[in-house]
């Protein structure tokens, strides 16, 4: 996880910062790639640092809203100083920064990477893992990472008629994840102001 937050585990150029950057905030949101090599600036509100998935680009067609909090939120803030508009990542040809590309990216430092066929969908295995860890009921882990849970009907009922984005819980969540991040990266003990959750259901 530390050559994730350092970069990639290899030297980054000017160029592969770009990348790296768009890995870093996949770890610290639990995003797709593509979710997050595509964050366009129109898509982050800098007043509540709320970042929202429009649906065409969600895997499931439906918007996600998740929380800019700590790292995430450093990461964004300094995108913007560079693009202000637009996409707040690119290539080092000068294209919009996509799935495809980070993963070849990937595969063409492979050997300087220190994790044997690693790509970025591990980091949201990680996420996943980490929040479950924490003590992050499965469901507010599903929300987070943009993943529908449950029966049919279950999937229905939230398709159809839930209206919450559950942002407090998601941000609680989210903070907990960025202060164990900080931890692994940093060393020390886990820090005392943020708790681990107790593993329970989600209630409206």
């Amino acid at each position: 996880m530390k050559s994730s937050l350092s970069g990639t585990g290899c030297r980054a150029g000017p160029s592969q910062k770009e990348y790296a950057e768009a890995l870093k905030l996949q770890l610290a949101t639990g995003a797709r790639i593509g979710e997050v090599a595509g964050i366009q600036a129109g898509e982050v509100d800098q007043h509540k640092w709320l970042w929202t998935l429009p649906e065409h680009r969600s895997k499931n067609g439906r918007p996600r809203v998740t929380p800019l909090v700590g790292l995430a939120r450093d990461i964004v803030e300094t995108r913007f100083h560079n693009s202000p508009d637009g996409p707040l990542f690119w290539s080092e040809r000068g294209l919009r920064l996509d799935s495809n590309l980070v993963a070849s990216m990937l595969v063409k430092h492979r050997k300087e990477v220190p994790i044997d066929h690693f790509t970025s969908h591990d980091l949201r295995r990680t996420v996943a893992t980490g929040l479950v860890d924490l003590g992050i009921p499965y469901e507010l882990v599903a929300g987070v990472l943009g993943h529908e849970v449950g029966a049919k009907e279950v999937k229905t009922l939230i398709r159809h008629y839930v209206r919450t984005d559950l942002l407090e819980r998601k941000s609680t969540a989210l903070l907990a994840w960025d202060a164990k991040l900080r931890q692994i990266v940093c060393g020390g003990n886990f820090p005392k102001n943020v708790a681990y959750l107790p593993k329970v259901g989600l209630r409206a």
